[in-house]
């Protein structure tokens, strides 16, 4: 059984890994240079996920 927590656990870290370097580099790529802020950045991970 532990070995399947191990597993899954992996699993989930690398899919919540691959999820945020998409979201920051879609970010990067559309960011406005002028425009940056915390807030940019949480509606960009919200727009990824909806």
């Amino acid at each position: 059984m532990a070995t399947w927590k191990i597993i899954v656990n992996s699993f989930l870290i690398l899919v919540i890994l691959a999820a945020s370097i998409a979201v920051i580099a879609d970010y990067r790529k559309h960011k406005d240079d002028e425009n940056i802020s915390p807030w940019l950045l949480f509606v960009h991970v919200v727009r990824f996920f909806s």
